[in-house]
């Protein structure tokens, strides 16, 4: 498992509670969140194992609120063969 652990972050076991939308149901493009103390864990539920993104809980508190208001844009970069 990949993972990055700056001073003061947890360690990915210390993650419990792993959660993914109700609403998801059985699709296949689901991320899953889950919490330990102050910070929260996103992960891929495709590739539990592939990496987590560990953020605190105002940046987790702006991400969801972003994403309820429908303010979220990504953009896909492909390297070059």
């Amino acid at each position: 498992m990949r993972t990055a652990i700056a001073e003061g972050m947890t360690t990915m076991n210390a993650l419990r509670g792993w959660k993914k939308a109700t609403r998801s149901a059985e699709a296949t493009n689901c991320v899953e969140v889950g919490r330990a103390s102050n910070q929260f864990g996103i992960r891929d539920t495709k590739n539990r194992d592939g990496g987590t993104l560990v953020i605190d809980r105002p940046t987790f508190n702006r991400f969801i609120a972003a994403t309820k208001a429908s303010q979220l844009t990504y953009q896909v970069k492909y390297a070059e063969a």
